[in-house]
């Protein structure tokens, strides 16, 4: 517990840092760019706010998807496309290389856990926080900090018994690079593991640092497919990980969605274990009087066959996320990034 207060400390200072403003993102200018395609034009109004552009189009479903698509994800701009879901909705909302601003709860209950008696309970805090940067090659990176509360862990008959705390806390950072022609989202950067388990069994508790990589594309209509892949390497002993999250969400109408979940996998460690369980979630994005929400449902499943070492038999993870579409962050540390 004693370096959850300077790392509160340091997110907070980094968060006053940043230039929060409301003011949109104008990116590469896709948007200007590409009215000459739009076979119906769309009518524009500037605003005295800060606000630039305001698409007043009845019939944005049916202009060009990919040139709507790009823009939401370099800008997110408000308005509805025919991918299903605006720039706040559940397109956006499940696309991890979308810049848009979250703050996720997430609660995973295991009632059966191999090799362990009991059951486990884990809550999750997640944020999810964009930095807008003065780049058109690399106009944005995603902060992710990851922190969890086990309580309690697995396995009250074992040597250990069940222990209850804060795990170790996990920071996922990634610039990202849009690739127009294809359609897709591409990211490199790091992930670190910071030693916050107040108890051996809640976490490693060792410093951990590695790169991370990610691709996002919406080549099919409605759907997001990609995967995530980081690998945190300790630097106080042997220990690794090789971790991939699958991406797999079809779009729905009216904000719903389905898909693969976005638990991670374990596809290698320092002992040889993988862990790979079979989960799906079911979600919709709404809005609740002036917010907007996601909230989703994943059970999951591992089976033996998927499994080496220690690993969760099966549980359902609750998800409630709240969405931000106008909070804008400008350059970390002011770092104009040209």
């Amino acid at each position: 517990m004693r370096l959850i207060a300077p790392f509160s400390i340091l997110v907070l200072f980094s968060l006053l840092g940043t230039g929060y403003s409301q003011q949109r993102y104008y990116g590469s200018g896709l948007l200007e760019n590409n009215l000459a395609d739009f076979t119906e034009p769309a009518e524009f109004k500037i605003f005295e706010d800060t606000t630039p552009y305001s698409l007043l189009s009845q019939d944005l479903n049916d202009l060009p998807d990919f040139d709507l698509v790009n823009y939401y994800q370099s800008q997110g701009g408000s308005g509805s496309s025919a991918s299903g879901g605006s720039a706040a909705g559940a397109g956006a909302a499940t696309d991890p290389s979308v810049p848009l601003t979250q703050l996720q709860f997430q609660n995973v209950f295991v009632p059966s856990t191999y090799d362990s008696s009991g059951y486990a309970n884990k809550f999750i805090v997640q944020p999810v926080i964009p930095f807008h940067l003065n780049s058109e090659f690399i106009p944005y990176h995603i902060m992710r900090p990851t922190i969890p509360i086990i309580a309690p862990s697995a396995d009250p008959d074992g040597s250990a018994g069940s222990q209850s705390g804060l795990g170790d806390t996990t920071f996922l950072d990634v610039f990202v690079h849009p690739m127009e022609a294809m359609k897709t989202n591409v990211g490199l950067g790091y992930v670190a593991i910071l030693p916050t388990a107040t108890h051996p069994q809640l976490g490693l508790r060792e410093w951990q640092v590695g790169p991370a990589i990610f691709a996002v594309t919406k080549v099919i209509p409605k759907w997001n497919l990609g995967a995530v892949v980081q690998a945190p390497i300790s630097t106080q002993s042997d220990a690794y990980a090789i971790q991939m999250q699958p991406i797999a969400v079809r779009m729905l109408q009216d904000e719903w969605y389905v898909g693969w979940g976005d638990m991670l996998w374990t596809l290698d460690n320092q002992n040889g274990h993988y862990n790979m369980p079979i989960n799906a979630r079911v979600g919709k994005v709404f809005a609740l009087g002036k917010h907007k929400l996601n909230i989703f449902v994943e059970p999951f499943y591992t089976p033996p066959g998927l499994r080496k070492g220690p690993a969760d038999e099966w549980g359902v993870k609750l998800n409630v996320t709240f969405l931000f579409p106008e909070a804008k962050f400008g350059p970390l540390f002011g770092c104009g990034c040209r």
